[in-house]
């Protein structure tokens, strides 16, 4: 049910399917990198975490999402993100739900990309926070929600951004064009609003595996084209 409401909350009369599915996979793209790109700075800036890193990561993806797009993008991309986390969920429904994995449930994941996007604005996101299903008892702490989570990582990340432009992320090798092209912008726009503690290299290639991780040792972000290859294929089955 959530899935068929995000998508009527995106559908344009203007928007052909295969720009849809374009869309859809773009915007998994930027909220993924900006996820690995939380790991970064975790390790970089050698950020205390009380909690799972995984979740410190997906709260810093939906923030830089606001941070970087304006409003109406910003919400196609939180919107996108979490129709993949539903799909996920619902395609895993009978399997092993993973719960013993570091990343929270998809559904989780879901809900806390929503409220969080939520809380920044509630009374001009009151539609998409209908849209996306949340519920009355979430949404209510969600402000406060959004202002945790401002509070936690921008006392971090405004020590960066007084000082941008300087030490960079870079786009080292690419072997996907498209992924390529949505993490190039991403990379433009984040070196345009902050000063990294160290160069941060991107490598866009085939691994062996649906995935996208952060190397510490190496001060480098790999986005693996299985994972794009994969939101395609999602795209696709979902007829967006």
């Amino acid at each position: 049910m959530r899935i068929a409401l995000l998508a009527s909350l995106l559908a344009s009369p203007v928007l052909a399917d295969d720009e849809a599915q374009s869309n859809f996979v773009a915007d998994n793209l930027v909220a993924i990198f900006y996820h690995e790109l939380g790991h970064a700075l975790i390790d970089q800036l050698e950020l205390p975490v009380l909690g799972k890193e995984e979740d410190a990561a997906d709260i810093l993806s939906v923030l830089l999402i606001d941070e970087v797009w304006e409003p109406q993008i910003a919400q196609e991309i939180v919107a996108n993100t979490a129709m993949a986390y539903a799909i996920s969920a619902a395609a895993s429904a009978e399997e092993d739900p993973g719960f013993w994995d570091v990343h929270g449930h998809d559904m989780q994941r879901y809900f806390t990309s929503v409220c969080l996007f939520y809380g920044a604005d509630p009374d001009n996101r009151e539609q998409f926070a209908i849209a996306a299903e949340l519920p009355v008892e979430r949404a209510a702490g969600c402000p406060e929600e959004r202002q945790l989570a401002e509070d936690s990582w921008w006392v971090y990340l405004q020590d960066l951004s007084d000082q941008a432009p300087g030490t960079a992320l870079k786009l080292d090798a690419a072997e996907d064009e498209f992924t390529a092209t949505v993490i190039a912008e991403e990379i433009r726009e984040l070196n345009e609003r902050f000063d990294l503690p160290q160069a941060i290299e991107v490598d866009i290639e085939a691994c062996d595996q649906i995935n996208a991780f952060y190397i510490p040792d190496e001060s480098r972000i790999v986005m693996c084209s299985e994972f794009t290859n994969y939101l395609w294929e999602v795209a696709e089955a979902a007829e967006l």
